[in-house]
């Protein structure tokens, strides 16, 4: 008789310089973080925009690049836990790393955020010629705990992130993102651009509608999403993430990332 084999040490994620944040290519190239500024919906079993190897699927509170920026934070946080192991920060230390101040509003939106990943259920679906192979299934938060202090005392906040959330960081490797270039953004669709070709070592030109799906813009003009899409791409440039771009005949946004920036790793 077979013994059962040892059970699989908790792993850590990637460490990075704290200047970075990563994120896993699994949720970078897809629509899970979108950029419209409509109302937030209820989905259930929403397909989202990806690559065409992955199936993914979301129910639960509409996401946007605000509850990126706070995942970014969470997966920063972690990266020194054990997977499946709770960490403890508090709400004040969390709204410094945001850069936002300490009052009661950017309180409340944080909270709203970590709930909003705690409760959505997202699925991801490795779905090659090989057959198919869910490498998520769940929240992206496992589990959270949310102490409201009395007035005058810290409040903190408890996260755990699923063991299993190591599978997102291997299947398709992470990015790393300069979270100094990522804060100078002023909008979500440069935030959402910056870390899209921050996942590729060398971008290759992109059709303009592929990217307004890809960023689940609900933006009705193709003309006027390309005006936005032109005023994004420039701010990349000024800040240094981007040396040029431009739009060619047959509407493809190429880009010439420099060669300082971080970027896709494995």
């Amino acid at each position: 008789m077979k013994s059962a084999p040892p059970a699989r040490e908790p792993q850590h994620l990637p460490i990075w310089a704290e200047r970075h944040r990563g994120i896993p290519n699994e949720l970078v190239r897809s629509a899970l973080f979108s950029v419209t500024a409509a109302p937030r919906r209820q989905l259930k079993d929403q397909v989202i925009a990806g690559t065409a190897q992955r199936m993914i699927t979301y129910s639960g509170e509409e996401l946007r690049v605000t509850d990126e920026d706070v995942l970014l934070q969470i997966y920063h946080l972690a990266r020194g836990t054990k997977l499946g192991e709770p960490f403890t920060v508090t709400a004040g230390d969390f709204l410094d790393r945001l850069g936002k101040t300490h009052g009661a509003k950017n309180y409340a939106e944080l909270y709203k955020s970590l709930h909003r990943l705690s409760k959505g259920n997202v699925t991801i679906t490795d779905v090659r010629e090989q057959g198919e192979y869910t490498l998520q299934s769940g929240p992206i938060i496992s589990d959270l705990l949310i102490h409201h202090a009395a007035l005058g005392q810290a409040k903190w906040i408890q996260i755990t992130l699923s063991a299993r959330t190591e599978e997102l960081w291997n299947s398709m490797g992470y990015t790393l993102l300069d979270w100094q270039q990522r804060c100078k953004l002023s909008g979500p669709m440069g935030k959402a651009l910056h870390r899209y070709f921050a996942s590729h070592r060398d971008p290759y030109p992109i059709k303009v509608e592929t990217i307004r799906r890809m960023m689940g813009s609900e933006t009705s003009s193709i003309a006027r999403f390309r005006q936005l899409l032109r005023q994004a791409l420039d701010e990349l440039v000024e800040i240094g993430f981007l040396t040029r771009y431009w739009i060619d005949g047959t509407d493809k946004v190429n880009v010439t990332r420099a060669e300082s920036s971080p970027g896709l790793l494995s």
